[in-house]
């Protein structure tokens, strides 16, 4: 964009790789602890934890002047987006039902995907902005898509499983002595298919 190179400058091959990479190897380095951490504090918490700390590096982002200050933000996204991305999956895996569960965890890819567009047909609507927000806004939106995804994990029921294994380890228990399940109750038969 023209308005970030008036910010910015023009950047070498180098640097703009860096620019990159510092969204993609924090999400990724941050994916491997995401599972940690919701079976620590559950699926929820994790997700709104992941898009809080996405909200403010995409807000840091968007109020950067200077690349020693985009860089960090850009990372400090890529923590967040590392926590939430991958816990969202998990967090629809269980409480969707079996029957179910394939095709509305590949909605999560479906919709990463459609934003990829969504972002560019963004930049392509803000470009002419003859200001620096021609850049900043799509950082600005990025922020304001986190938030409500953190507001709106409170809305959402918890996870049936991270109830079960954290919340009430008694039940716990009683899932690891499997000979309950052998009962004829249907009730139980169901609840195993949700685990």
């Amino acid at each position: 964009m023209p308005g970030f190179l008036v910010s910015f400058g023009a950047l070498s091959l180098t640097v703009h790789g860096l620019v990159v990479s510092s969204i993609l190897l924090p999400a990724a380095f941050t994916s491997f602890f995401a599972g940690h951490l919701a079976d620590k504090v559950g699926r929820l918490n994790a997700i709104t934890l992941g898009a809080v700390i996405y909200a403010v590096g995409a807000a840091v982002e968007a109020g950067a002047v200077s690349l020693t200050m985009f860089i960090p933000g850009r990372a400090l996204a890529g923590i967040g987006e590392g926590f939430f991305l991958s816990t969202v999956v998990v967090y629809i895996c269980e409480i969707c039902p079996p029957e179910r569960r394939g095709p509305v965890a590949s909605l999560v890819q479906l919709l990463t995907t459609s934003g990829i567009p969504a972002g560019y047909f963004n930049c392509y609507g803000s470009v002419n902005i003859e200001s620096p927000y021609s850049w900043r806004l799509p950082f600005i939106l990025q922020a304001v898509l986190a938030v409500a995804l953190a507001c709106t994990c409170r809305f959402l029921p918890s996870s049936p499983r991270w109830e079960i294994g954290v919340i009430r380890p008694e039940q716990d228990r009683q899932l690891t002595d499997f000979s309950w399940i052998f009962s004829n109750s249907k009730r139980n038969w169901s609840l195993l298919e949700r685990l």
